[in-house]
């Protein structure tokens, strides 16, 4: 019998001028659309493509000095979400919030140097209610109106 070995994926990636660079292993936990007001607003856009990971699986290879964080307070839960972007060109790279998902960073997926093979798709859309009625996403999704309050059996 052929001895069979499991390969972890990893991902690259980096902000917009290139100071700030991570890497992350193995699979992401989900992967999600949200169009929450502050997600249009911290992206200046419809909405945002994020990855959620297991802490242990994200690490920051350069530019630790130049990642800043706005603890964004104003959330439809009440929680906080720490948004970290780089302070040279303003990319948002990622989220944290350390009440809901203490083990968990959100990786913004528009920020990954994806190699030809790998690809990201959503599974999930968050805000759903927010979600501009033009706007279709053309693969199947799970939507919900707003944030499931618990990822049980998802």
């Amino acid at each position: 019998m052929g001895e069979t070995t499991e390969r972890t994926q990893t991902i690259y990636g980096s902000c917009l001028c290139g100071t700030i660079k991570y890497h992350i292993t193995g699979d992401p936990a989900l992967k999600i659309l949200c169009y929450c007001q502050n997600c249009r607003k911290s992206t200046g856009s419809l909405g945002m493509a994020n990855s959620i990971y297991r802490r242990e699986n994200v690490t920051i290879t350069q530019g630790h000095d130049t990642l800043r964080t706005y603890k964004d307070n104003a959330t439809n839960n009440g929680s906080t979400v720490e948004r970290s972007f780089c302070g040279n060109c303003g990319s948002n790279l990622f989220c944290e919030n350390k009440e809901k998902g203490p083990e968990l960073v959100i990786v913004t997926s528009g920020t990954m140097d994806l190699a030809a093979e790998q690809t990201w798709e959503p599974v999930m859309e968050f805000y759903c209610k927010d979600k501009k009625t033009w706007l279709d996403t053309n693969v199947e999704t799970r939507k919900f109106e707003e944030v499931p309050t618990a990822f049980d059996n998802l």
